[in-house]
């Protein structure tokens, strides 16, 4: 894909997910950190041409307040059992990739928090209990490096995008890009009764829909922000 067409970055679920094997607990309790997987992971991307869109998601079980799940790889959507354990994991990850794969390599990635917390197949909590979880994991970020890039709200649909903006602003909370997804669907009622999504009958309504959000950044207190959609 990078040769073909260019591709120049790489974001994808799981990278905190059981089979990475990146925090476990010890039979003392003591959180441990094994960063191997994660090692071979991005040398193999940058070998290749891509750089990653690092999403930090899901808990790892270790690290996590429950056992809820999704999809067959079991990323746990559950909050972070301890901010405070969580922040230093984040900020343990971050120094590590700095150092193993150079300042200046890892300051032109992108960290982006979390998948679609706006859908419960992804997150068991709340805008604010995303926004508290996206707090803190910026913060661990920027405390490791300042000039690294971090932002969210890597909604579902474009949403949240308008508070978050608004709230990151007057909390103070680190923000450098804005990301979301977009899928041309909509809320459909079938004949049989059943509610769910189907493909919008306007050829625009992606493009009308991110339009729509580079003008609310536009005229957001940030409207610098650049967008990952």
């Amino acid at each position: 894909a990078h040769r073909a067409c260019g591709f120049q970055f790489i974001r994808f679920h799981g990278v905190l997910n059981p089979d990475m094997h990146i925090a476990v607990r010890s039979p003392t309790g003591k959180i441990q950190y094994h960063w191997q997987r994660i090692d071979r992971l991005y040398t193999d991307l940058l070998r290749a041409g891509v750089k990653p869109i690092v999403e930090l998601s899901f808990v790892p079980r270790a690290l996590a307040s429950g056992k809820r799940t999704v999809f067959f790889y079991q990323g746990n959507i559950t909050l972070p059992h301890s901010i405070s354990e969580w922040s230093g994991f984040i900020a343990a990850l971050v120094r590590h990739l700095e150092l193993h794969f150079g300042v200046s390599e890892v300051r032109s990635w992108y960290f982006e928090v979390w998948n679609e917390p706006n859908y419960s197949a992804f997150f068991t909590g709340t805008y604010k209990n995303y926004l508290a979880l996206y707090a803190a994991t910026a913060r661990a970020v920027k405390s490791v490096d300042p000039r690294l890039r971090v932002g969210g709200p890597a909604t579902s649909g474009l949403g949240w995008i308008s508070e978050f903006i608004h709230d990151c602003f007057q909390r103070h909370i680190p923000l450098d890009f804005i990301s979301s997804h977009t899928y041309g669907c909509g809320p459909h009622q079938w004949r049989s009764g059943q509610k769910g999504l189907r493909v919008g009958g306007n050829p625009a309504s992606i493009a009308n829909g991110i339009r729509g959000v580079i003008s609310g950044i536009r005229n957001s207190q940030m409207p610098r922000l650049p967008l990952l959609i």
